[in-house]
Formats: C-alpha cells, sequence, structure tokens
C-alpha cells in the first residue's frame, strides 16, 4: 500500500514537472517566430530570436523522449547535414549547420505540445508584428517591400503562416473584438504580400483563402471571407500613398513583362541548375553534397572547380534543388521523407472544421520550397511540425 501512494506522489511530481517543461516550452516557441521577423535581414551571426530558440531546443528534448514519431528522422537529417559540413571546403558549413540545428530542434516539439496553448500565446504578438511591418512598409517605401529580412519571399512566407494562424483562431474566435482584430491584421497581412510583388506569395495566400472558404462555408462564417475581400480592396483604393502602381507591378511580376524583372522564373530555374551540374561531373559530391551555404555565388570559389560553373553571383532560391547540393543525396531523401510525412498528416485529418485550411497551408508552404530556400529558415520549420501535431483536427479555441 505505501509502495502504490509513494509511486502514485512520484508520477503526479513527473506530470506537473513535465506539464511546466511543456508551458515554457510554448512559450518560447510562441515568442520566437514573431520575433524572428526582426532578425533576417542583418547577415549571419547571434540574433534575438536564437535566444528562445536555443531555450526551447533544450526543453524539445524532454519532450521528445518517449516520442520518436517524427524525431529520427530529423535527427538523421542533422547527423547527414553534419557530415556534410565536415567533408566541406566551405567555412559557413559548420555555421549554417549549427543554425539549422537550433531551428529544426526547436521546432519538432510544436508536433507534441498542446496546439491550443500555442495558438493562445501566439495570436496576441502576430497582430503586433504585422502593425510594425506596415507601419515600416510606409515610412521606407520599397520596389518590393522585404520588411527587415534579405529577401521578399521569406517575409511572404512567415506572412503566409500568420495568415495561418489567425484562420484557426478566427474558426472559433467567440468574442466579437477577436474577430475584429483578426479581419483587421488579416487586411494588413495581405496588403504587406501586395507590396512584396511576389508571385508565390499572391498565388499561395489566396490558395489558402480559397480553401478556408471551404470550411467557412460549412461553418457559416462565409461572410467573413467577403468582408476581408472587401477590405483588401478597399484599402488598396484608399490608401494610394503605398499602393501606387502596385497592380501595374505585380502585373508585370507574374507576366514578366518588364524584360528588367530580376530574378524571372526561367533564370531562378538555371540557377537551381549550375551546383547540381557540377555534382553530377563529380559524382563523390553525391551522397554527402557540396556543405552548407555552396549554393550562394560567394561561397562558390571556396570549392575547388565549382566557380567555373556558375553563371551567376545570385544563390539558388530552390530548397529541394539547394539540399541536393549542399547536402547530398542522403539529405534530400529524408527531408522529402520529412515533408511527406507532413502530408499524410494533413491528408489523414478527419472531416473536421479546418481540414481544408490545413491543406491549403501545407500547400502553400510546399509551394514556397521551390522559390526560396527554407532549410534555415524557422518559420517554414515552425508550421511543418505543427501540421503534423497529432490532434490538430478540430480548433476549439476561445477567446476570453
Amino acid at each position: 500500500m505505501w509502495y502504490c501512494t509513494k509511486r502514485n506522489d512520484i508520477m503526479e511530481v513527473a506530470t506537473k514537472q513535465q506539464s511546466i517543461v511543456n508551458k515554457l516550452y510554448v512559450i518560447c516557441m510562441a515568442i520566437t517566430l514573431p520575433l524572428h521577423v526582426f532578425n533576417m535581414g542583418g547577415g549571419e551571426g547571434l540574433k534575438p530570436f536564437h535566444i528562445p530558440a536555443a531555450i526551447a531546443c533544450v526543453l524539445s528534448f524532454f519532450i521528445l523522449k518517449k516520442n520518436k514519431r517524427l524525431y529520427k528522422y530529423v535527427i538523421l537529417f542533422l547527423m547527414s547535414a553534419l557530415i556534410s559540413s565536415i567533408l566541406s571546403y566551405a567555412s559557413s558549413a559548420y555555421s549554417i549547420w549549427l543554425n539549422t540545428f537550433i531551428i529544426l530542434t526547436s521546432c519538432i516539439g510544436l508536433a507534441y505540445v498542446d496546439y491550443k496553448q500555442v495558438l493562445k500565446y501566439t495570436f496576441f504578438l502576430v497582430p503586433i508584428d504585422v502593425i510594425v511591418l506596415f507601419y515600416h512598409s510606409i515610412v521606407e517605401p520599397q520596389y518590393r517591400y522585404q520588411g527587415f529580412y534579405s529577401d521578399p519571399n521569406y517575409l511572404c512566407t512567415t506572412l503566409i503562416v500568420f495568415i495561418f494562424l489567425l484562420l484557426l483562431v478566427y474558426s472559433n474566435a467567440k468574442k466579437i473584438i477577436t474577430k475584429v482584430v483578426i479581419i483587421g491584421t488579416l487586411v494588413l497581412t495581405y496588403a504587406l504580400i501586395f507590396l512584396t510583388l511576389s508571385r508565390t506569395g499572391l498565388i499561395c495566400s489566396l490558395l489558402i483563402l480559397l480553401l478556408a472558404s471551404v470550411d467557412a462555408v460549412k461553418k457559416h462564417f462565409f461572410k467573413f471571407i467577403i468582408a476581408a475581400i472587401v477590405g483588401i480592396l478597399a484599402l488598396q483604393h484608399y490608401a494610394t500613398t503605398f499602393l501606387d502602381n502596385q497592380w501595374e507591378l505585380m502585373y508585370e511580376r507574374v507576366f514578366e513583362a518588364n524584360d528588367n524583372v530580376e530574378y524571372a522564373g526561367s533564370h531562378r530555374f538555371q540557377l537551381s541548375l549550375q551546383n547540381i551540374r557540377f555534382i553530377l561531373d563529380h559524382p563523390q559530391y553525391i551522397p554527402f553534397g557540396l556543405g552548407g551555404g555552396t549554393t550562394i555565388g560567394v561561397n562558390a570559389s571556396e570549392v575547388p572547380g565549382l566557380a567555373k560553373y556558375r553563371k551567376s553571383p545570385i544563390g539558388d532560391h530552390n530548397t529541394w534543388t539547394s539540399t541536393f547540393s549542399e547536402q547530398g543525396l542522403i539529405c534530400f531523401i529524408l527531408f522529402a521523407i520529412i515533408i511527406f510525412k507532413t502530408f499524410k498528416s494533413v491528408k489523414g485529418k478527419k472531416s473536421g472544421t479546418n481540414r481544408y485550411l490545413l491543406i491549403g497551408v501545407f500547400l502553400s508552404i510546399f509551394l514556397f520550397s521551390f522559390s526560396v530556400s527554407q532549410k534555415t529558415y524557422l518559420p517554414f520549420w515552425w508550421v511543418i511540425f505543427f501540421l503534423n501535431n497529432s490532434s490538430l483536427t478540430k480548433i476549439e479555441y476561445s477567446s476570453k
């Protein structure tokens, strides 16, 4: 009898400790995503978002000790990438691997914690991010707005994740004020995507809205979709100071009507082939690639003979081809397995309230992986592991 009581007490303490670990992890990840918006444009080195991400990285090992459904593929991916870094001539390979390690191991816990808590804490920070970005786009206008990132497509990927989270919260929000805040934030978010002139961003944001409308019809809030579209059109009509000529510029980007449009689709395809041609001519690099960062023009000179294959200093924008080029065939296969398992996780959801929204954000992130390299990009992995949360079938969030 005494033994059973003692055992129950130990289990109760362990459960409380695990609950504390999970909550700390959720808070760290809720901070990391919005904080990431302000850190990518400054080059390599330690950035503020790395601090909560590093803490989450440590906490994730306690969360994952009994959950190995996806964890083993991530570890194998990181181990293979480390071997690639060891064998690489590139001086940046180790720092890129360390950044990848922190990002993947910090985000993977999102597949196992209470997703409702993640939504709760993240929701209150996302509108602040969007307002700051929108204000920044007014005071510092750019031809293609990229926020604090180094590429407009990176900003668009983050905004796509924001749209996804906002729509999840909205789907079961109870208070009118919560819905008003979300609609207002979504209108500003779509305006920001339009300002980036990102073709992929425009397609993906509309795809999410289209598929979310399927869930919306079932939930009887299709009027929200109409209100969002009307709001976007109204914003474009009246806010001429920051959306002047945007329709014409977007037309040129989408249809490549301007010969001076940088990084046209055909040009990006050629960029992706540069390193692959070199590897196919030097098959010893096939298993582990050339090392992190070697698809970027400035690092190509560090690999003997690679410079001759480089016709442009611009880096590879395709996540899949850059993974094969930098980390090799083994990492490419493991990366494909992780993405495929995410697809199975989303496809396998029962017909809950948000099934089509989940499919929409997966397809959007998948499309973006062909538009800009996402291997070391935290929002990409954040949403990939969040979609692997086994309980993410029907959101039951209520604002209090």
